[in-house]
């Protein structure tokens, strides 16, 4: 088994001690990511709709260090704490993989 750690210059340091996103065997397995800016470190202002988008320019650049893409993204698991901002999220996720 082939393991490997993967970091994206792009989306700035972990902020814990863990990997951004390990590729295993052509798996590339990205760690829980949020919506933090990396120019700023914080996250964007708090919104549903600039969290996801900004959640998923992350794991865009991180899938590109790995040399992937979010077309080959296969699952993705979302904790809401507001089922109602359900829609807002589902339309953000839609235009950040247009």
């Amino acid at each position: 088994m082939t393991t490997t750690v993967v970091q994206a210059p792009a989306t700035g340091a972990p902020v814990g001690p863990y990997s951004q996103a390990v590729m295993v065997d052509g798996f590339i397995f990205v760690s829980a990511e949020k919506g933090v800016d990396p120019a700023t470190g914080k996250i964007v202002p708090s919104n549903v709709p600039a969290e996801t988008e900004q959640t998923l320019k992350n794991i865009r650049s991180i899938l590109e260090a790995a040399g992937a893409s979010l077309e080959a993204l296969v699952r993705c698991v979302v904790y809401m704490t507001d089922i109602g901002q359900f829609a807002a999220m589902n339309e953000a996720t839609a235009r950040a993989k247009a």
